[in-house]
């Protein structure tokens, strides 16, 4: 899985786009210190407050199991050596401090070939690969919908039917050859999680921001969308289908997305699309608060349970 950014006019290059991404993620927390929920910007979604990382060591290791077991001890060394019971201060919160990566590290660990339920031979090449065409060629555009929603409605996928006069396939796919890259929030926990979108042709591609931090272009895709256009000049109708590793996103996720998707690149919201501009040429001045706010507005529909 590659995620590369396309040189054109003043696109800028995708690892600049993310720079800002380097040390934080947006998540919603509150903390002993804040009596009201602040919003902060941190890799991943885990509660944070100034005061607390300014707290003193011994403070910070209260909790600490390590701390409590050598608690009398160490209280004695500090009357004795102050120099000596910092140092040994410091090396509890360095193991502290370690099982906390190797912790981020298992949240991270990029999802197995085995988990990836399908998506190892995702997307077929042509949809004659799905389903047989010269059994449906001859049918409405209202059966091969019903035929495609009865094909896939038992699986475990993402799946639709884009018509025309909601969704301009054609205007979409030049928005995508200029722009392929989008970022998208999702709740996660407290706060939420940004996944990383890039198109490429007819095909989409989602990975999380922190797999893309951590493996770059080699991060696996969390969720792989394909269109099939076969019915699209005579029918009026591009039929879509993807398959999504449910060790990163459950169903209802993975729907939000692809809603999410069609929001901003169709022709129906102009000003969400140029959110997706402004991602692309000007990533100094892009707000992903702003982004955030305006995921809570589209909330109950890229939320709720009925068919894309």
């Amino acid at each position: 899985m590659m995620y590369s950014q396309a040189q054109q006019g003043k696109v800028v290059p995708l690892d600049l786009l993310l720079a800002r991404f380097k040390s934080a993620n947006i998540g919603a927390a509150t903390c002993s210190h804040t009596k009201t929920t602040q919003t902060t910007i941190r890799p991943y979604v885990t509660p944070s407050c100034q005061l607390c990382e300014q707290e003193k060591p011994e403070l910070q290791l209260e909790h600490n199991a390590y701390y409590e077991k050598y608690k009398t001890k160490l209280q004695d060394l500090a009357k004795k050596s102050p120099e000596e019971f910092n140092a040994k201060l410091q090396k509890i919160a360095q193991v502290k401090e370690d099982i906390k990566i190797e912790h981020k590290k298992d949240l991270s660990t990029p999802p197995t070939v085995k988990s990836q339920k399908g998506m190892t031979s995702w997307p077929p090449k042509k949809l004659d690969d799905i389903m047989k065409l010269d059994l449906i060629k001859d049918k409405t555009s209202s059966e091969i919908e019903q035929i495609w929603v009865e094909h896939f409605v038992q699986k475990d996928c993402v799946f639709g039917v884009l018509k025309e006069h909601y969704l301009k396939f054609n205007e979409l796919m030049e928005k995508s050859k200029k722009y392929p890259n989008f970022i998208y929030p999702l709740p996660k926990q407290d706060g939420y999680e940004f996944y990383l979108s890039e198109f490429k042709g007819t095909e989409v591609y989602f990975t999380s921001l922190i797999q893309y931090q951590r493996h770059t272009e080699n991060a696996p895709p969390c969720l792989s969308l394909a269109h099939f256009t076969e019915f699209q000049v005579d029918k009026g109708i591009v039929l879509m289908a993807g398959v999504y590793d449910d060790q990163v996103l459950s169903k209802k996720e993975a729907l939000n997305l692809v809603r999410q998707m069609s929001q901003y690149y169709g022709n129906r919201s102009p000003e969400h699309f140029r959110f997706v501009q402004l991602f692309n040429e000007k990533p100094e001045e892009f707000d992903y608060l702003r982004l955030i706010s305006e995921y809570k507005m589209m909330q109950t529909m890229v939320e709720s349970e009925l068919p894309v």
